[in-house]
């Protein structure tokens, strides 16, 4: 566009452009895991994910979680944590989430009809949104800093009415960008998982290394 028009929400924005809140854009779900139809799971708490990265992956028994393990997830969801958006208590579930389980303090958001999961993922990622979300969490009553997912309404984004441009955005820049991060972490979690199974047995014996792969030795003079 060569003309700003005013908006009135948000002053003056690009025309042919419009003001969306980000519940526009995405839907909250809570659907009930049957825990009792299965013995273990993967339980994420808010404290299993940060950055965009999972912590861990490990199974753990159903019998004996916390009441606040209740909810299943789907490839495509974003986990994004009540609780003090600044500390970054989010990810994108980028594999299949049927053995997973997580904590009613994470909001599961799925997209809305029109836009793709890795679009909204990366505006609710924006050291912007992060910061307003935290300022709109610690303005809100109660003990600490929260927010539901009524406040996300409060999130503004100026989008095209010609929703063709954000899917070149998506395709041509966000899908290639998410997918290396994806890459490399899987390759992380692939070397911490070899890493912990050979350590333990090199230094317990049970595993030697032979001379060929032995470390080098450096020589000092």
């Amino acid at each position: 566009p060569n003309r700003f028009v005013l908006d009135a929400q948000m002053g003056w924005i690009p025309e042919g452009w419009e003001s969306t809140d980000m519940t526009d854009i995405v839907k909250s779900v809570s659907e009930t895991y049957p825990l009792k139809e299965v013995d273990q799971v993967v339980f994420l708490n808010t404290g299993d994910i940060e950055s965009g990265r999972f912590m861990h992956n490990e199974f753990s028994n159903t019998e004996g979680l916390p009441g606040q393990a209740k909810k299943s997830i789907q490839q495509g969801d974003i986990l994004y944590s009540e609780i003090r958006p600044k500390n970054r208590r989010y990810a994108f579930v980028n594999f299949d989430g049927s053995n997973h389980v997580v904590s009613t303090k994470l909001m599961v958001l799925r997209t809305k009809e029109g836009y793709d999961s890795l679009f909204a993922y990366f505006i609710l990622t924006q050291d912007a949104t992060i910061n307003d979300l935290q300022h709109i969490a610690e303005v809100r009553s109660g003990t600490f800093p929260q927010i539901t997912y009524q406040e996300l309404s409060q999130i503004k984004v100026i989008l095209p009415k010609d929703r063709k441009a954000v899917e070149v955005f998506t395709e041509t820049f966000l899908k290639q960008h998410f997918e290396k991060s994806f890459e490399l972490e899987r390759n992380v979690n692939a070397l911490a998982k070899l890493r912990d199974t050979l350590l333990p047995k090199l230094i317990s014996g049970e595993l030697r290394l032979t001379d060929e792969q032995q470390p080098a030795k450096t020589v000092t003079t």
